[in-house]
């Protein structure tokens, strides 16, 4: 169970939180970071409750301190509003590269606005897309 946890929650990471992946992989503290993170929710493992149960509240006690998730946040609005620049990155591999330089470039805004799951903030989306604008014509502007 706790092999499938590790997996699970890696996989988690690689996708919703890129940054934090590649950060924990910069500093060798990937492994030491999951297991922290399983040990956790060892009292869950010890439940008697169906294994689905325990995987799920394993997940969301492991990644509660991770979300809402900011790069997701700015992938939907990417994904939104640019659907065509969206399309391009992906097409071209370098879509998670661009949404942590977005994201880090939101830093500032984040910290003044955290986005809340499933709350909507039509200020925070304003100025988030106006970031994301300005980034793809400094980026990708046509020569």
């Amino acid at each position: 169970m706790k092999n499938r946890l590790q997996d699970l929650l890696l996989d988690y990471i690689r996708e919703h939180n890129p940054e934090l992946f590649q950060q924990l992989l910069r500093d060798d503290a990937l492994h030491v970071w999951v297991l922290d993170k399983i040990k956790e929710v060892d009292m869950v493992l010890t439940q008697s409750k169906p294994f689905k149960a325990i995987e799920a509240e394993c997940m969301e006690r492991m990644t509660s301190a991770i979300r809402p998730n900011r790069i997701r946040y700015v992938r939907d609005l990417l994904e939104e509003r640019f659907s065509d620049e969206y399309d391009q990155l992906l097409i071209s591999g370098l879509l998670n590269y661009e949404l942590v330089a977005m994201t880090s470039l939101c830093k500032t805004l984040f910290e003044q606005y955290p986005p809340v799951e499933e709350i909507e903030n039509p200020e925070l989306d304003q100025q988030v897309v106006r970031i994301i604008s300005d980034y793809l014509l400094t980026q990708y502007q046509a020569a």
